[in-house]
Formats: C-alpha cells, sequence, structure tokens
C-alpha cells in the first residue's frame, strides 16, 4: 500500500544520508525520526521502537548524552515503549528519569520542557501499582508549573488538571485539600521550615481548585492564597511570596472592602515582607560595621566596613540568642549584623528591588508615552528609569511605556495572558511603599478596634521603626511620638517589664538619639 511505499522511499533517503552526509548531520537525524514516526502512525510499532533507538544512538553520537536534543530522543523513545503493543514499561520509566534530570539540570525544574518530561513520565508509573504516589507528586508539579507559566485556561494547563484528576480517581482519592492543612490555613499557620516545601504544593493545588470552583474572589480562595504567600515567605522565596500577597490583597479588597480585618492582615503581611531582610544588595548605613568568621557577633572579627559600601547579602539569618538579624555577605567573604530586634537599631538597609514584575498582567493604557520592539529587557528597564515611567508593558515583542504614575498603573493591571508588566518601584521607593501600607493598616485597626487595642499599638512600634529607617527630621519626631504612644499603652496593658514594653522603650531610645 502507500504506506509500505512511503516507508521504503523514507529508508532510501535515510541510507542515502547516512552514506553521504554521515551520521551525525542534522538530516540524517530527521530522516531517522520521520521513519520512527511514520512506522509508529501505521502501526508498526516494533519497527518504530528500532528505528527511535537508531535516532536515539545517533543522537549521542553526534551531540552527546546530556544535550537536549538527545533528551528529546530519549522521552521519543520512551512514549514508544510505553505502547501496549511493545509494553516496556521499566525502559520507558528509566529513559524518562534520564530525561527528567537531564532537562531539569539544563534548564531548571520549572521550565515547560522539563514539565513536559515530568508529565509523560508521570503517565507512565500511573499504570505501576508502585508508582502511583510518585507520578501524583509529579502531575501536582507539572499543573503548578503550567497554570504559572501559560495561565489557567491554556490547553496544556487544562490537559495536565484533568491528568491529575484521573489519576487521584485511580488511587481512590477525591482533589480535596487536607482538613489539617485548611486549619492550618485559616489560622494563618504554623507552616514549619521542614514541611513548607511539601506544604508548598498541596497549597498551590488546593488554590486552583478554590478558584476553579468558587471564584477567585470567594473566601476561602483568598484564605488558601495568603496561606500560600505566608509559605513562599518562609521558603525565602521573596518575589513569589509578595507576587501572591499582592493578590491576596487584591482579592480581600475587591471582595471584603479595604478596612475589613482580614484585608488588614495581608496588608500588614505584605509590609512587612517588604521591609524585610533577605538576600540581596545592601548598603552600610552605619559609620563602621565588624565582619566576623561567624554567624554569632561575638566571633572573631576578619575586617570592617565603612558607611555606604554596598556589599552582596547570599543568607539572612534571625538570630534569637542575640536578638538580631546576621548576614552572610560574599565580600569580605564573613558576617555582619543587620538590624538588633529590640531597639530596631540598623547596621545596614536593604536596596529595594527597582522593578516589580507581573507576569499575565497587562495596565490598562492611559497614556502611552513610548512603544518600541522590546528586544532587550535590559534595555526597557535602563529607558523606564531614565525617564521616570510608572511602568512597561511588554507583550508579543513590543515594549509599551505607561506615563502615569506607579501607583495608578498598578491599580489599572488586568488580566492578559500575552503580557508581562514591569512597574517601576523605584519611582516610589520601597520603604514609602511600606509606611503607606503601614498607615492603611494603622487607620483600620484604630477605627475597628480602638487606638489603645494591641493590634494598633503593634502597627504603632512598626510603623515608629520604619520612619526611623528614613533619617528624616520629620519621620524622627512622629516616629518618637508613635514610639512614645506604644510603649505607654504597652506600659498600661502589659505592665514595664513585658518584653513587648522593653521593645518599645528600646525602639524610643533610638529614635532619640
Amino acid at each position: 500500500g502507500e504506506g509500505d511505499e512511503a516507508v521504503d522511499l523514507l529508508r532510501r533517503v535515510l541510507d542515502s544520508r547516512l552514506r553521504t552526509r554521515g551520521s551525525t548531520h542534522q538530516d540524517t537525524l530527521a530522516s531517522a525520526y520521520d521513519l520512527a514516526m511514520l512506522l509508529k502512525a501505521l502501526g508498526r510499532a516494533a519497527e518504530s521502537v528500532d528505528c527511535m533507538r537508531q535516532v536515539l544512538f545517533l543522537s549521542e553520537e553526534a551531540f552527546g548524552p546530556r544535550h537536549l536534543r538527545t533528551l528529546s530522543a530519549c522521552v521519543d523513545l520512551a512514549e514508544l515503549l510505553a505502547l501496549p503493543d511493545v509494553n516496556e514499561q521499566d525502559g520507558a520509566v528509566m529513559l524518562l528519569r534520564r530525561a527528567v534530570e537531564g532537562r531539569c539540570a539544563e534548564l531548571g525544574t520549572e521550565h515547560v520542557v522539563s514539565l513536559a518530561a515530568m508529565r509523560s513520565l508521570a503517565g507512565v508509573l500511573k499504570a505501576r501499582a508502585d508508582g502511583m504516589q510518585e507520578a501524583e507528586g509529579l502531575m501536582q508539579r507539572v499543573v503548578v508549573g503550567y497554570h504559572d507559566s501559560f495561565g489557567p485556561t491554556h490547553p496544556d494547563c487544562v490537559a495536565a488538571k484533568k491528568q491529575h484528576a484521573e489519576l487521584l480517581r485511580a488511587m481512590g482519592r477525591r482533589n480535596e485539600p487536607d482538613l489539617l492543612l485548611w486549619q492550618r490555613a485559616k489560622q494563618g499557620g504554623p507552616f514549619l521550615p521542614n514541611t513548607c516545601a511539601e506544604d508548598e504544593f498541596a497549597l498551590r493545588m488546593a488554590l486552583l481548585e478554590s478558584e476553579a470552583h468558587l471564584g477567585a474572589s470567594h473566601p476561602d480562595t483568598l484564605t488558601w492564597c495568603s496561606a500560600l504567600a505566608t509559605v513562599l515567605w518562609i521558603l525565602g522565596r521573596h518575589d513569589k511570596a509578595e507576587m501572591v500577597f499582592r493578590q491576596a490583597v487584591q482579592g480581600h479588597e475587591a471582595a471584603l472592602g479595604p478596612s475589613h480585618p482580614g484585608t488588614l492582615q495581608v496588608l500588614e503581611c505584605l509590609a512587612k515582607l517588604l521591609q524585610g531582610d533577605a538576600p540581596g544588595t545592601y548598603v552600610v548605613t552605619h559609620r563602621r560595621i565588624s565582619v566576623t568568621s561567624t554567624a554569632e557577633s561575638n566571633s572573631p572579627p576578619i575586617g570592617e566596613l565603612a558607611a555606604g559600601v554596598h556589599i552582596a547579602v547570599v543568607q539572612v539569618v534571625r538570630h534569637a540568642q542575640e536578638n538580631k538579624v546576621r548576614a552572610r555577605i560574599e565580600q569580605p567573604a564573613g558576617w555582619i549584623s543587620l538590624v538588633d530586634l529590640m531597639t530596631g537599631f540598623r547596621w545596614a538597609k536593604k536596596l529595594a528591588d527597582e522593578f516589580e514584575v507581573r507576569p499575565r498582567k497587562d495596565s490598562l493604557p492611559g497614556r502611552n508615552a513610548r512603544r518600541m520592539r522590546a528586544s532587550s529587557v535590559g534595555e526597557c528597564r535602563r529607558i523606564c528609569k531614565e525617564r521616570k515611567y510608572g511602568a512597561f508593558v511588554v507583550s508579543e515583542g513590543v515594549a509599551y511605556f505607561r506615563q502615569e504614575p506607579v501607583a495608578q498603573c498598578r491599580s489599572n493591571l488586568v488580566d492578559n495572558p500575552l503580557a508581562t508588566t514591569y512597574l517601576f518601584r523605584g519611582q516610589e521607593g520601597g520603604s514609602r511603599e511600606v509606611e503607606g501600607l503601614l498607615r492603611r493598616v494603622l487607620e483600620g485597626r484604630e477605627e475597628a478596634l480602638g487606638r489603645d487595642s494591641p493590634h494598633a499599638l503593634t502597627t504603632c512600634y512598626d510603623l515608629a521603626v520604619v520612619l526611623q529607617e528614613t533619617g528624616e527630621t520629620s519621620a524622627l519626631e512622629e516616629a518618637v511620638r508613635l514610639h512614645t504612644r506604644a510603649m505607654e499603652g504597652r506600659e498600661q496593658a502589659l505592665g514595664r517589664r513585658h518584653p513587648l514594653t522593653v521593645q518599645s522603650c528600646s525602639g524610643l531610645a533610638a529614635a532619640q538619639q
């Protein structure tokens, strides 16, 4: 028949290219691949497997065992081995594990090509009784990764969620979150560092299901969203935690209103995240700072840093015994103190990230100041900073610069799977945004709970610390008033020797210096 004739023709082409161009030429590999796919389409599985083995062998010879094209050949051969007519499941699993490991090492675990290999491996493991649990874990990562990369309505994301649901049914489980996890999400914890990685996947899956069945503004969805942001924060993934916290803030404001206690709680968390210390670039704010050999501040000094020096912080730890936040720095290799947790005194301050990146978001245009091809995001960032635009949006290879202030650009954000918005935070200043968030929280808590409520006094102290760090005269005067108010309120409610009262006394003393 015509199929047999096509096979004979492709075999002749392959033989010719092997003779004239060699086994490692890309045309030879393409001919071998086309022949394998044709044999598969004709139902000649065994011959197709033999041909794909040849493709894999030639790819290894041409590119090496860990090259992406070789790993793609591993996936193609594995899918043929998993066919019912062949049923070499062990060989398929071995090849797919090789592909997953290689792609993750080369591209990262969240790249869509790595996720595709995970999805194929999960599909093969599903057929094995001892592989279902591993397959379910892989499909969680695939669904989350596709959701982050493509959005919830993309065909690949929808198909992955369907595959995950079918796997759960085969395991006799329903796609429902664990009751204990739900209780921890409602209470805001506890989420322990050693289990947060596992909690993250479970919370992401719960959030996806809640969004799909209840809607993005449902209280349950907002609970899952806030819990996920908290876990990401604990894991040290500050950029993603910030993005999810902002999503939670928008949802709470839309569903519950700007003054609802739940909204104020999420605003406070976002402010503390933005204010908190994390790896990044810092500037020394004290006249000199001692560098020590270990995380303990009383360990032998190995050098000093002068005020104004920029340093790269690679690790941040909270030293409970010393009541300090300590940081490991790259150069000179050692440890420094960042902040005294009792007094709020700071030796070094983190430089705010200049841009807030919002994938799959567009900022509704008011006045487009400029439009250009987005050949380099770095060039777009430079133009945005120099011209002091509020944001720029990259969509389908074109960058659109927004004239409006960054706050307005942020309020104009809408869903767009083809766009990414870059908000220029340098226009508003990191500490200014934290100050604005905390003022909103303080105003809402004073109105709802009273000026002397414990939550209002805590926000008083947090706002005073932020104002204190600016070093401006008017801000320092307000910080002294806020510290005084927090100290007097805590002393009356808790007593003079309570740790929170002592904290306010120390903060007031530092602000008055």
